[in-house]
C-alpha cells in the first residue's frame, strides 16, 4: 500500500492570499532557505491562515528548517484542515493511516481523504490515490464507519470535534491489515483449502477458485497452486465495495 503526501508547492497554495508573506514564504522554501521560510509562514499561521498552517505542517513533517515532529506537523495540518484546506485535510490522513504523530486509524484516514477529494479532485491531490490503495486494506465494516464519519465531519466546524470523538470512542474494532480484509463473521478458511484440480482441455487454461470474502485459493489445470488476496472494488449498482478473484 503506497500513501503519498501533498507537498509543499505553488500548486499546494494555489491563489495568491492576500496575506503578505505567502509568496515570499513559498519562493524561499523553494530555494531551500527554510529558516526565511519560517519566519515568513510562521505568523501567519498563528494569526490563522490555512496556507501558511499548511506549510508549516509540511515543514515539521520533512524536518525543513525544524527538527522533524510528526505530532507538531498534525497540530499545524489539524488547523489548516479544519478551515477545509484539501491538502491537508490529505495529508493528515496520511498520518493517520501511518500513525504518525496520531493514533494509527483507517476510518478516520478514509473520512480525511473523502473531505479532501471532495474539495479538491485534481491529480496534484493525492487524496483520491491514498483512498484506493488504504481501501485493498479496509473491512466492509470500517468503509461504512468511514462513510458516517465524512458525512459528520464535512458539517461546518465538526472536523476536529468529531475526529477526536471518534478517535477517543471507535465505532469499530480496526484489525490488522491481513486480517481486515476477512469478514469479521467468517472463519479464516483452513491453510490447505485450494479446490480441486479442474479437468484439463487442450489449448485452455483453466482453474479453481475458492475464496471467503478476500482470501482466496486457486489451482490451476497444470497443478499449480496459488494463494491469494482478491481486489476489493466499488460496485455502482449495488453501491457497495466487493471482492474480485478476477480471472485464471
Amino acid at each position: 500500500m503506497k500513501i503519498i503526501g501533498v507537498l509543499l508547492t505553488a500548486v499546494a497554495l494555489l491563489a495568491t492570499s492576500a496575506w503578505a508573506g505567502i509568496d515570499e514564504g513559498l519562493a524561499a522554501y523553494q530555494r531551500k532557505n527554510y529558516r526565511e521560510a519560517l519566519q515568513q509562514f510562521r505568523p501567519l499561521a498563528e494569526q490563522g491562515n490555512a496556507k501558511a498552517q499548511f506549510a508549516l505542517g509540511v515543514m515539521y513533517d520533512n524536518g525543513q528548517g525544524v527538527p522533524q515532529d510528526y505530532a507538531q506537523a498534525a497540530v499545524w495540518y489539524r488547523k489548516a484542515a479544519e478551515q477545509g484546506y484539501a491538502a491537508a485535510q490529505s495529508n493528515l490522513g496520511v498520518m493517520y493511516t501511518k500513525g504518525q504523530g496520531v493514533a494509527r486509524s483507517r476510518v478516520v484516514a478514509y473520512a480525511l481523504y473523502n473531505l479532501s477529494a471532495s474539495i479538491d479532485a485534481s491529480a496534484d491531490n493525492k487524496a483520491t490515490a491514498n483512498r484506493s490503495a488504504l481501501l485493498e486494506d479496509m473491512s466492509q465494516q470500517e468503509i461504512d464507519a468511514g462513510q458516517a464519519l465524512t458525512r459528520d465531519m464535512s458539517q461546518p466546524g465538526n472536523l476536529l470535534k468529531v475526529l477526536d470523538a471518534y478517535i477517543k470512542k471507535p465505532k469499530v474494532k480496526e484489525v490488522a491489515p491481513r486480517q481486515a480484509m476477512l469478514d469479521d463473521d467468517m472463519p479464516a478458511p483452513a491453510a490447505d483449502g485450494f479446490p480441486p484440480r479442474p479437468a484439463k482441455r487442450p489449448g485452455v487454461v483453466s482453474c479453481n477458485t475458492n475464496c471467503t470474502n478476500a482470501d482466496c485459493w486457486r489451482t490451476y489445470d497444470s497443478g499449480r497452486k496459488v494463494r491469494f488476496r482478491a481486489k476489493q472494488v466499488f460496485d455502482p449498482f449495488s453501491g457497495q465495495f466487493k471482492f474480485d478473484s478476477g480471472n485464471c
